[in-house]
């Protein structure tokens, strides 16, 4: 059976420490993805910590093979109702120094989000207070001068009904240097939202593009397409042409470098 994830990544997210992590992995290696059902309002936060912690082990052994040189490139689309939380809040975030490292060493962070929602809050993140909010899109813009063209953001004018219907997250592409692609994709919502009532269900996909594994590569391949198709229709993206843009600058550095 094919790894679902370049090692890194896969050490990183073994760290974990919630219970529900080796039923998790199972899952994911065995099916391309796992599940929290029809969560209930009460129990959306410890869906939340659990997804939330995922995410930042896969951004964590992304960063890392990108510092080893075994991830050639990858790129990250943030794609939620709201601007990037990590990214637009100096407050320490657990996701903030991932999201960072990945831009840091070459890879690609973009922000889709509602153009309407930029100051659309109406009352800051838990934890944050009202000045560090209104710094919010300085904070960002900040980032912007620091990354160039490493972040990029696509506020675009409706994001429609699709974000409650299992598009708000994050999905993410990388390339190894053995030419391996691997897609991962997390169904999750923000923070600032887990006060709304109603049942959520939360999703994490993990695979390899193209995996010997025909249960999971259908898993893989059907929320590829269905990411790629909402990011093209609302914010003119897809992730494999971001990554084939962001794969032969890789190439082209390294070429450099050994002239």
């Amino acid at each position: 059976m094919s790894a679902f994830a370049p090692k890194e990544v896969i050490e990183r997210f073994k760290d974990l420490s919630d219970p529900v992590m080796p039923e998790m992995l199972q899952k994911i290696e065995e099916e391309g993805g796992f599940s929290f059902e029809n969560v209930s309002p009460q129990n959306k936060k410890a869906a939340y910590n659990t997804v939330v912690d995922a995410q930042k082990k896969f951004e964590e052994g992304i960063v890392e093979g990108l510092e080893k040189g075994n991830i050639l490139a990858a790129v990250a689309v943030i794609h939620t109702g709201r601007p990037c939380n990590p990214l637009s809040y100096k407050k320490p975030n657990p996701r903030t120094k991932a999201l960072e490292g990945i831009m840091g060493n070459g890879g690609l962070v973009v922000c889709v989000y509602q153009e309407k929602e930029t100051l659309g809050l109406k009352k800051p993140p838990v934890g944050t207070s009202e000045e560090e909010y209104k710094k919010a899109s300085e904070n960002f813009q900040g980032l912007k001068e620091t990354y160039g063209e490493k972040l990029e953001d696509h506020p675009v004018e409706d994001l429609g009904e699709e974000l409650t219907k299992g598009m708000s997250g994050a999905s993410y592409l990388v390339t190894t240097n053995t030419g391996e692609k691997y897609f991962y994709s997390f169904q999750s919502y923000q923070v600032q939202t887990l006060e709304q009532g109603g049942e959520t269900t939360w999703r994490v996909w993990a695979g390899k593009i193209s995996s010997d594994n025909t249960k999971a590569n259908e898993a893989i391949q059907t929320r590829k397409y269905e990411v790629d198709n909402f990011l093209k229709e609302k914010a003119g993206i897809s992730l494999g042409t971001l990554l084939q843009r962001e794969q032969k600058k890789a190439v082209h550095a390294k070429e450099f470098k050994c002239d």
